[in-house]
């Protein structure tokens, strides 16, 4: 009788020929990854590659164009200081690409920000359509990835009240 009740629910342990691996009634698992599947995995993982570094490179821009316009505005108040005070800002400014930068005025301490320093790294100094006879148009600016950094010394046409006063930094796409 005892030969008759059989427990249906068991399920018994593969059998593993160590010579071959598990034996035929369990060959489906030990099937691997298919070229295909490999592809599809390596292609998701390079396009989410991608997404990031753009990403990065974008998050990058904007923090050199947040810390071009921090370099500006520690120095744009005092600019603006000797302009309310009538004195005249003195033209001892950096040249070109590179260049330490004399007092901003007379009665100033503060000094233009020399240029090609970490804290300005990219900053130029100009004249406005290159003149360079005169102050008026004379600005710092900086071009980050096609992004103007643009902050005036002095009032000019160029610079109408209605687009920039002198002292401001204003960001140029």
């Amino acid at each position: 009788m005892a030969a008759k009740t059989k427990n249906r629910g068991f399920i018994p342990a593969p059998k593993i020929n160590l010579a071959g691996g598990l034996n035929e009634k369990y060959d489906f698992l030990v099937r691997g990854f298919t070229l295909v599947e490999l592809l599809v995995a390596m292609a998701i993982i390079t396009i989410l590659a991608g997404v990031v570094l753009i990403s990065m490179v974008s998050a990058r821009n904007k923090a050199r164009a947040n810390a071009a316009l921090q370099t500006a505005a520690s120095v744009m108040p005092a600019a603006m200081q000797c302009a309310l005070k009538g004195e005249d800002i003195t033209v001892n400014f950096p040249t070109g690409t590179y260049g330490p930068g004399g007092a901003i005025c007379a009665s100033s301490d503060i000094t233009w920000p020399t240029l090609n320093t970490p804290s300005t790294k990219g900053w130029l100094w100009g004249g406005v359509n290159g003149d360079s006879s005169n102050l008026n148009g004379y600005r710092y600016y900086s071009v980050i990835s096609g992004i103007y950094v643009l902050c005036p010394v002095t009032d000019s046409s160029y610079w109408s009240a209605s687009v920039v006063q002198p002292g401001t930094c204003v960001l140029y796409y």
